[in-house]
C-alpha cells in the first residue's frame, strides 16, 4: 500500500479504438522496478479488459522523480498472450485467477510479452 498514488483516469470513447488511460505518481522510487511493475501492469490491464467489454487499449503512466514510465497494450495483444478471449473470463473468476496466476508468476512468460 502507498506505493502508487492514483493521479487520475481518463477515457477515450469518441472514436475507436476505445481506451483507458491511468496516471500514477510513484511515492517510493525503490518500489519502481521493471520486473515488479511489468507484472502489476499486465495484471491490471488484463483485469480491465476482462471487466470492461468495449475497451480496446490500456495505457498506464507512472511519474517518478526520474521521469515518466509508460506501459500500453491492446486487448488483441493480451488475448494472443493468454490464448483466450478475455471477455469470456468475466463469467468464470476461478479460470481467470488460475490463468493470470499461471502466466504472471512465470518470469519468462512475462518477459516474452514485453519482448514482443
Amino acid at each position: 500500500g502507498g506505493q502508487y498514488i492514483n493521479g487520475g483516469v481518463s477515457l477515450s470513447t469518441k472514436k475507436k479504438p476505445y481506451g483507458i488511460h491511468v496516471d500514477y505518481h510513484s511515492t517510493n522510487t525503490k518500489y519502481w522496478s521493471k520486473n515488479n511493475t511489468e507484472k502489476i501492469f499486465l495484471y491490471n490491464a488484463t483485469t480491465l479488459f476482462i471487466l470492461i467489454r468495449n475497451v480496446d487499449e490500456v495505457t498506464f503512466n507512472v511519474k517518478t522523480k526520474e521521469g515518466t514510465h509508460t506501459f500500453q497494450t491492446t486487448r488483441k495483444n493480451l488475448e494472443e498472450f493468454y490464448g483466450v478471449t478475455l471477455r469470456e473470463l468475466s463469467k468464470d473468476q476461478t479460470r481467470w485467477e488460475k490463468l493470470i496466476d499461471h502466466m504472471l508468476t512465470d518470469k519468462d512468460k512475462v518477459k516474452s510479452f514485453y519482448d514482443k
